[in-house]
């Protein structure tokens, strides 16, 4: 949901620099309940 958040709602440099740090995160928490 990052990558399609951040372009719609305000295209900055520091948005897409905090999601790619947010994305990694979710998917180690996904890839640890499996």
């Amino acid at each position: 949901m990052g990558i399609y958040t951040s372009p719609l709602i305000s295209i900055s440099p520091e948005d897409l620099y905090i999601d790619p740090i947010i994305l990694p995160v979710s998917g180690m928490q996904d890839q640890v309940n499996y």
